[in-house]
């Protein structure tokens, strides 16, 4: 994919299976994700990720917005906590995102209110604790809220 955005790439830094993943961030697209096991394998995932979240963009004619970038640490529960993508979706619908579409490696949201935040989460069953720290800052969405929330969808 010939692309003019930024990618960082992020190693995992502990939790359940941390070291063996890379999540990658396009930093222009905010909101963004993808992972992969390998460094190779992620940035081939964030061109997926690319692709989706532009397409949601058009289809809506939204703007790209800027998110305030905060660092935060992800609280030790869910550090090690096995969480699937299908239930940061879950969390995510419960809190005003909307699934706009999927792709086989990627769901794509959308928040129901302006400013229309998007986010890309990739659809595993064991998401990276650094991916799911990205995925909640981007949200502003607190480690408890997100663990009660989480809890709730049962």
């Amino acid at each position: 994919m010939k692309t003019q955005y930024d990618i960082k790439v992020i190693k995992g830094d502990g939790g359940w299976d941390e070291a063996s993943w890379f999540v990658t961030e396009c930093i222009n697209l905010p909101g963004c994700f993808s992972m992969g096991k390998t460094k190779e394998e992620a940035m081939l995932n964030i061109e997926d990720a690319v692709l989706g979240y532009k397409k949601c963009i058009k289809k809506h004619n939204d703007s790209y917005l800027p998110i305030l970038q905060k660092k935060r640490t992800l609280s030790t529960i869910l550090r090690m906590m096995i969480i699937s993508s299908t239930e940061v979706v879950r969390v995510f619908n419960k809190v005003g995102y909307v699934t706009e579409f999927q792709t086989d490696k990627h769901v794509f949201l959308r928040s129901e209110s302006a400013p229309f935040m998007k986010l890309s989460v990739f659809r595993t069953s064991k998401l990276s604790p650094v991916l799911l720290n990205r995925l909640l800052v981007s949200t502003g969405l607190g480690d408890d809220q997100f663990v009660e929330i989480l809890k709730s969808c049962g």
